[in-house]
């Protein structure tokens, strides 16, 4: 090859690379157009939920907080959860209302007899796999946490109000209750002692459970910015996985990473206009003993492509 034809193929090579980043980028932005932001109404139902996680327990737990809620039946579910996970995993459903019913398949319901405050409190398991794949040697999980930290897929933990309800969810904030040591990496707003979950599209629910959540033990961990939003990185100290242990070696994998995202970020918002997210999460595979988490949604993120993987 002559010595034109060398550069021509390093060039080329060094701009397939950047396209690499731009297609995630742009594949992250795309839910922009298809569901533009929407303004929140002064009424309407006020979630808090807090996550506890203790070490030693096979499950962990989250309790509601509703605020002004009405007369009548409220029901209450996975979202479309129930597609890739079994409400089985989720136990102890119970309410300052009085009795929680399991009506069917993925659907509690209390029978609200004047308007007020109304606590639900449950239990979820640890380790939750997902139920349409298939590993010949790692069972693929939605939600997987050890003594070290985990992962897991909003739509499988939180119970929302269902879509068929009357009511309209107008303000959503979460607090996370960890051991001390652990570090998260969080989609939402982060607020003094809780998060705050941003509007992107027109249904606030949708942005606040189709959102993986990773926490834990940090080996490394980067931020950056781009404009207003915030660029998450963390790698959980207990990640046996060999693609990305293969990858992430030192801290500057990592700060080198959210900042050829940020760029990536900054150009992509000159042609489609202000990015609509506070927070965008970088995700990596999570591997720990015989378990997976096979991250099945990466909206609001950025999947990590290692440099090393870039010609694939």
């Amino acid at each position: 090859m002559t010595t034109l034809g060398r550069e021509v193929k390093r060039n080329l090579k060094t701009r397939w690379k950047k396209i690499g980043v731009l297609v995630l980028i742009i594949s992250l932005l795309g839910s922009i157009i298809a569901f533009p932001p929407q303004a929140k109404a002064d009424d309407g139902l006020s979630l808090f939920y807090t996550v506890t996680i203790e070490k030693d327990k096979p499950t962990f737990q989250i309790k509601i907080a509703i605020e002004n809620l009405p007369k009548g039946n409220f029901k209450f579910g996975l979202s479309n959860g129930l597609a890739i996970c079994n409400p089985s995993y989720i136990t102890n459903v119970k309410s300052n209302k009085g009795v929680v019913r399991y009506t069917k398949a993925n659907l509690w319901e209390i029978n609200v007899q004047e308007k007020g405050n109304v606590t639900i409190d449950y239990d979820v398991s640890k380790i939750i796999p997902n139920k349409n794949s298939i590993s010949s040697s790692k069972i693929p999980c939605v939600v997987y946490i050890d003594n070290n930290g985990g992962e897991f897929l909003g739509q499988c933990v939180f119970l929302i109000p269902l879509s068929s309800s009357s009511y309209t969810v107008t303000n959503i904030r979460v607090k996370f209750n960890f051991p001390d040591e652990w570090q998260i990496v969080c989609p939402y707003i982060e607020n003094k002692n809780y998060y705050e979950v941003p509007q992107i599209t027109k249904n606030l629910l949708f942005d606040f459970v189709e959102r993986t959540i990773y926490f834990g033990k940090m080996e490394f961990y980067s931020e950056n910015k781009s404009e207003n939003c915030k660029i998450e990185f963390g790698f959980l100290t207990e990640n046996q996985s060999f693609q990305e242990r293969e990858f992430v070696k030192e801290q500057e994998d990592l700060d080198s990473y959210t900042k050829m995202i940020a760029k990536a970020l900054d150009k992509i918002t000159k042609i489609f206009g202000n990015n609509p997210y506070p927070v965008i999460t970088i995700v990596s595979p999570l591997q720990r003993n015989n378990y997976v988490y096979g991250q099945p949604s990466i909206f609001g993120s950025v999947q990590h492509w290692p440099p090393g993987r870039y010609d694939e």
